[in-house]
């Protein structure tokens, strides 16, 4: 009889871990039944849908405090919570009103409950306020600042969000959590100084930036699973060794190698595999030898080998010294031009359209390009890719400003792009004499960079 006894109790003891060991997150979308809505909880998307009643939920195993991504609508709308066990979560949203602003900005009403002591109060109404602009909180006006201003600035922005933090009466228990969360938001925050620094060549960006930066690249094991922590580190190893002074492809490298020492793979995984992808489309599979080794001794999964391997044969003809993929497109004054009609010079092209305001951000410096090199062995070609109905707006554009060179106009034909792997514009492309590629991806006009590169050509 005893042991009956303890053995029922051993088995309630067991079931109580077991439901303490999970966390129900509970949905109520008001005005729409949603057709995306997933908790992201380390890597692992827990995806669901809502009923009639517009209500739905989701039970996930967790054995410790962790954070967790909800979705709504994919990215349109996005939230950071923070589980633990046994806490479950419910979610109020008023979708009723159409959703306006930039994506991630929350747009919509939204209520979030769970015994976290004021937690994610605090943390919705700071993303509310924060995720209005991709600057937030560090303003276009001060990226004039020396690194030591704007690390000056980081540390008192921290230091007035620890001071909010106190005032809400948030539990101690979930306090470091909370201080993580800012610290982190804050750090993804301070990257836009580089991201406009790329936009921006006036922009410097001193070695008191750099060892700032730097001193946030650390392994937090309370932050896995926070969206903007794993963001930033992304970010901020590889920006950390492109500073101009290596070649795209070791500075991925270097990066690649930094990641590889985090020991949790939800922190280094999905980096290591953003670099090794963005590298070889952007710069073509020669030379990244290393950089695959490096990504799939840590990933160590056969269907990694498979993709590093399909990636690497659709962009080895991209590599250079390859043959060049062809055109033959009709010029402003409807003569066909291809690429083989002009063989021997070199071939900077300009992939752009009259609705893409970067693009023609571009064309006062390529215009600049083309005076200061017209007397070198180099075309200067640009291939409108407008709606073949646009046509004589194109020719309209062209002539307002001037536009030099050899404008030529796809005509709804994407072929040549299509071979280029080209997903946006402006998008530059630089061709040799002979018709092989030199660069798939080539700097833009305004980048000193293009110069330095025409500079080096063989015999221009």
């Amino acid at each position: 009889m005893k042991k009956q006894i303890l053995l029922a109790l051993t088995t309630i003891l067991l079931s109580a871990q077991a439901f303490a060991a999970q966390v129900k997150v509970n949905v109520h979308a008001k005005g729409d039944k949603g057709k995306s809505i997933a908790v992201v909880v380390e890597g692992q998307q827990y995806a669901f849908k809502l009923n009639e009643e517009k209500k739905g939920s989701v039970t996930i195993d967790i054995e410790k405090p962790t954070w967790a991504h909800f979705s709504y609508m994919g990215d349109a709308f996005w939230v950071m919570l923070y589980l633990s066990p046994g806490n479950d979560v419910n979610i109020d949203l008023d979708v009723t009103g159409s959703m306006t602003g930039m994506p991630r900005k929350l747009s919509f009403p939204v209520s979030i409950e769970c015994r976290d002591g004021g937690l994610t109060d605090f943390m919705v109404k700071y993303q509310r306020e924060t995720s209005q602009t991709l600057m937030a909180p560090f303003k276009p006006e001060v990226l004039s600042f020396s690194g030591k201003d704007q690390e000056t600035r980081f540390d008192d922005m921290l230091n007035f969000y620890k001071d909010e933090i106190n005032k809400t009466g948030i539990s101690d228990e979930y306090k470091t959590a909370v201080n993580g969360f800012i610290k982190y938001n804050l750090a993804n925050a301070y990257l836009s100084f580089i991201f406009e620094k790329v936009r921006n060549q006036s922009v410097k960006l001193d070695d008191d930036y750099y060892q700032k930066l730097e001193s946030l690249i650390q392994e937090v094991p309370g932050m896995i699973g926070m969206r903007n922590y794993h963001d930033f580190l992304r970010y901020a190893v590889l920006y950390k060794y492109n500073r101009g002074d290596l070649k795209p492809i070791e500075y991925y490298t270097k990066a690649a190698k930094e990641m590889a020492q985090f020991k949790n793979p939800s922190i280094k995984l999905q980096p290591m595999s953003i670099y090794v992808q963005e590298c070889i489309t952007r710069f073509g599979a020669k030379g990244t030898e290393e950089l695959q080794k490096i990504f799939l001794e840590q990933a160590n999964d056969p269907r990694a080998n498979k993709w590093v391997e399909s990636l690497v044969a659709q962009y080895s003809a991209l590599d250079k010294g390859a043959p060049s993929p062809t055109f033959n497109y009709e010029d402003v004054n409807g003569k066909m031009v291809s690429l083989e009609s002009l063989k021997g010079k070199y071939v900077y092209i300009d992939m752009w359209a009259t609705w893409c305001g970067p693009c023609k951000a571009e064309i006062p410096h390529l215009a600049k390009l083309e005076h200061d090199y017209v007397n070198k062995n180099i075309h200067f070609v640009s291939i409108s890719n407008d709606a073949p109905k646009d046509k004589e707006k194109w020719k309209t554009v062209v002539k307002e400003k001037n536009m030099g060179g050899i404008q030529l106009f796809a005509n709804g034909d994407q072929e040549f792009g299509r071979a280029y792997k080209v997903k946006g514009i402006p998008r530059f492309i630089l061709i040799d004499k002979e018709g092989n590629i030199v660069a798939s991806e080539a700097p833009r006009p305004s980048d000193p960079k293009t110069r330095e590169l025409f500079d080096s050509l063989e015999g221009i």
